[in-house]
């Protein structure tokens, strides 16, 4: 199993090279992080549980927002890589918020 760094590099690759699979990688990473945390939950409920808990609307929030770019690749809608950009940012800030919390 890839950890959540080589998950995060690889996303970034594929941007570069294989645009059509980054945002999955992407949302293969955090969702990487939030099984490590929570191993027997599913990924979203784990999310909204813990962004709950934490009182943190930025840990759903975020996660949503990586979600949402892999759904509407799913439905063949195109990124722009100013939509990458922020998608990263979002991975980014969510690992760091459950890294803080969770260690």
């Amino acid at each position: 199993m890839d950890s959540v760094a080589t998950l995060l590099a690889k996303a970034r690759r594929a941007h570069e090279q294989e645009r059509e699979k980054a945002p999955a990688l992407l949302l293969k990473a955090v969702q990487q992080r939030v099984r490590e945390i929570c191993p027997n939950e599913d990924p979203w409920d784990a999310v909204r549980r813990m962004a709950q808990e934490k009182d943190d609307l930025a840990i759903d929030g975020a996660y949503w927002y990586v979600m949402s770019i892999e759904n509407d690749q799913q439905r063949n809608l195109p990124y722009d890589d100013e939509s990458w950009e922020v998608n990263i940012d979002m991975a980014d800030i969510l690992i760091e918020k459950l890294d803080r919390y969770y260690g």
